[in-house]
């Protein structure tokens, strides 16, 4: 895959960037998808062609000698041994680019990941509009040992972001958000639902604190890595905006507040608009 810091902005300018034959077989493996998951959306994310249903469907890229699949592991690990003669990993397959591309076998992953995904929104819709229709009393329905780190992070978060943000249950979590009054366009993935920005969820094994600056703004997560770092409690454990507390007693509430006031109503929106994609033609 050629190594283009921007990267492109939508799946057309993705797939061009290749030789023929290789933009051929991209093609071929877009509208293979396409077929598959007709309701589905396009767009980049992680810097790879993405198809977007109730969540990430499957991703794509292409690299010298391989095109690589992401299904989640889940679609690797339900049609495993269909798959079992091509390399890959948890969450991936890699298929030879001078190999016959397999379109059937893709095309049934895709239209069980269409399934897997409803049936996952669908739960958790009713699990979000049933059981916590306000912040405390989601905390109250939370393990007894959670409960006391969930409110203490929550009022930090509160006392310390930015006028503007508004609280709410979003996702089936505890939610801070840019409301509609403020930004009318909502989420682009779902315009109904205002724009997030920070999440806090009780998980299993951990509590989850979703920061979506720290995704879209590099010095703001150079500064929060070093920051913890320099705290000397134990390894960092997040993902590209997800931090995760698996001991409540190494929670640094300090931290998480500083965190908060970093970035105010204004610096979001224009970093979100910045940072997202433009949906190819």
């Amino acid at each position: 895959m050629k190594d283009d810091k921007a990267g492109p902005n939508s799946i057309d300018d993705y797939i061009k960037q290749f030789p023929k034959e290789v933009e051929e077989i991209l093609q071929s493996l877009r509208q293979t998808i396409k077929d598959a998951a007709p309701e589905a959306t396009e767009k980049m994310s992680y810097q790879m062609p993405t198809f977007y249903l109730n969540g990430n469907l499957v991703h794509f890229a292409a690299y010298d000698k391989h095109i690589g699949f992401y299904p989640a592991p889940s679609g690797i690990e339900a049609f495993k041994e269909e798959l079992s003669r091509y390399k890959g990993a948890k969450g991936s397959v890699q298929f030879p680019i001078d190999e016959p591309m397999p379109f059937d076998l893709i095309k049934k992953i895709v239209k069980f990941r269409v399934k897997e995904n409803s049936r996952l929104t669908h739960k958790n819709s009713e699990k979000a509009s049933i059981y916590y229709s306000t912040p405390e009393e989601y905390i109250k329905l939370q393990p007894q040992e959670r409960q006391a780190a969930l409110a203490s992070l929550r009022q930090i978060i509160k006392s310390n972001l930015p006028i503007g943000f508004e609280e709410t249950i979003q996702y089936g979590m505890i939610g801070f958000v840019v409301p509609h009054t403020i930004y009318p366009q909502g989420y682009r993935v779902d315009p109904k639902e205002p724009l997030p920005f920070l999440g806090l969820a009780n998980q299993k094994g951990y509590i989850a604190l979703y920061h979506m600056g720290l995704y879209a703004d590099k010095p703001l997560m150079d500064w929060f890595v070093a920051s913890y770092e320099a705290l000397n409690i134990g390894k960092l454990d997040m993902g590209k905006s997800c931090i995760r507390f698996k001991k409540m007693e190494q929670i640094p509430y300090d931290l998480v507040g500083e965190l908060c006031t970093k970035i105010s109503v204004e610096s979001y929106v224009h970093l979100y608009e910045s940072n997202r994609p433009v949906r190819g033609k």
